[in-house]
């Protein structure tokens, strides 16, 4: 289910009471700001914590949907820089590095731009190829339906078919970018070698599970989330299954 952040009553807002470490509440910004080497206004502050394969900061945000739900969100640090220093983000809308540092989150080295303006400056920065900026919302249609179309068409066939790198394929077959574009969109095939009782879930799924796990989140709620069994989410978390995969800090 896709969600806006700013629907969401969350501990960056305060709108949650300060998680539970111990005996001892944790406010959201202390357990933020403890994961950051803060140093001097102009220079970069890097995220210590965990980080994504792009280099990014992550941080699990707990929040409560409209209708009462209590969940965990793996969110980008520099994001939530920027919302604990400046408010909301609105929707749609992209937190960009001026320092191109993707662990800075030095809320004065941040700024806000739209998908497009994300895209043309990793090109500008030599982080993306020019295609990047070339499709259009009917060529992202087409990629997803292809790519949903057959088992044996891969995301790297279709980074391969549209000249873009894999990794931003992925993020478009997920529709965590270009969402206003059309076609089907969901969770990425499992790739060669993964395991096969699992084989629904991807790396970047089981992450998510070990975020939300750390988190507090119950088992049984994630594997409801993840459509999974309970015995799966306990053989994940306790590393009897997806050992490759790095446990969060």
């Amino acid at each position: 289910m896709t969600r806006q952040i700013n629907t969401l009553r969350s501990e960056i807002t305060g709108d949650l009471p300060p998680a539970v470490t111990g005996r001892k509440p944790q406010p959201f910004s202390e357990r933020f700001w403890r994961n950051v080497d803060i140093r001097q206004k102009e220079e970069c502050w890097p995220w210590v914590g965990h980080r994504n394969f792009g280099g990014y900061g992550t941080i699990v945000v707990r929040f409560i949907t409209p209708d009462g739900y209590r969940v965990a969100r793996s969110m980008i640090a520099s994001r939530v820089s920027w919302e604990l220093h400046y408010g909301e983000i609105p929707p749609g809308v992209h937190v960009l590095h001026k320092c191109d540092n993707p662990p800075c989150v030095n809320p004065h080295h941040l700024i806000l731009g739209s998908h497009t303006e994300n895209m043309r400056q990793a090109a500008n920065k030599g982080h993306l190829g020019p295609t990047h900026l070339l499709l259009t919302n009917e060529q992202v249609t087409k990629m997803r339906e292809e790519y949903a179309a057959s088992p044996s068409v891969s995301v790297g066939i279709i980074a391969r078919r549209y000249a873009i790198n894999h990794e931003h394929a992925r993020q478009i077959l997920m529709g965590r970018s270009y969402r206003l574009a059309g076609g089907p969109i969901g969770a990425i095939k499992p790739q060669r070698g993964q395991i096969v009782r699992t084989a629904k879930l991807t790396e970047a799924m089981v992450l998510d599970i070990l975020m939300f796990h750390k988190s507090g989140t119950h088992r049984k709620d994630i594997a409801k989330r993840f459509n999974v069994s309970p015995a799966s989410v306990w053989a994940i978390t306790t590393g009897k299954h997806w050992k490759h995969v790095p446990r969060p800090s």
